[in-house]
């Protein structure tokens, strides 16, 4: 497999970010070897009932970008 089909990857540069739906997180390994950053809402962690000040504003903030 190809980590640049069709030359797309010329388009982006090492640092650039890309704004994700929860979707795509089976893809972020790939991306990160690709030295591109992800961000994408987060997840609860097993167990966790609510997310922390911080990690809500981090969320929200990415979802409003979205």
């Amino acid at each position: 497999m190809t980590l640049n089909p069709k030359g797309i990857m010329d388009y982006f540069k090492e640092g650039d970010f890309f704004i994700w739906d929860r979707g795509f997180r089976d893809c972020e390994d790939l991306m990160h070897n690709l030295v591109v950053d992800i961000c994408m809402p987060l997840f609860m962690r097993r167990g966790q009932t609510q997310f922390t000040t911080a990690e809500v504003n981090e969320s929200r903030l990415i979802t409003k970008v979205r």
